[in-house]
């Protein structure tokens, strides 16, 4: 008979075991699920975000080409300040929009000359504090300083390359 009450103490342990075995298994499963569903939910969190961002650049880039339409239309059209705001625009974000905005003022803009020389896009240009020169810079590596009287050329610097 102790034989039977020990057979059965084991047969409880063993099931005991088991079902916490079991238990253990679903708890790690549970909290995988878990983590699988709070990592998805931040990504799909993240691009949401990322597109309520881009929508509101674009909200901000046409709210700017709109006022450079009005003050281009104006009676006393400044389209200095019409340029000037299609460049904040298209900085904000690309829009065709701010795109052509931009070129329907720049084409109404006194332009004395044009410096060729940078390939690809200018970064920036500045007159020399005595106004007798002009440093640009590019995306294609270099700075140019140019003779703010003859617009030529006096000097490239760094890589022509790119």
């Amino acid at each position: 008979m102790s034989n039977k009450i020990g057979n059965a103490g084991n047969h409880q342990t063993s099931q005991f075991h088991a079902l916490r075995s079991v238990s253990v298994i679903a708890l790690v499963g549970a909290v995988l699920i878990t983590l699988v569903t709070v990592t998805v939910a931040i990504i799909v969190f993240g691009k949401v975000e990322e597109q309520i961002a881009e929508g509101e650049s674009q909200i901000r880039s046409l709210n700017l080409v709109s006022e450079a339409l009005i003050k281009m239309n104006d009676d006393a059209p400044n389209y200095e300040l019409a340029a000037l705001l299609g460049i904040r625009a298209l900085q904000s974000t690309y829009t065709p929009q701010a795109e052509n905005m931009l070129y329907r003022a720049t084409e109404q803009l006194n332009i004395v000359h044009v410096l060729g020389g940078h390939v690809g896009r200018v970064l920036s240009a500045v007159f020399s504090p005595d106004g007798r020169f002009i440093l640009t810079a590019g995306d294609d590596g270099t700075a140019r300083i140019w003779d703010a009287t003859t617009f030529s050329e006096v000097r490239v610097l760094g890589s022509r390359g790119g």
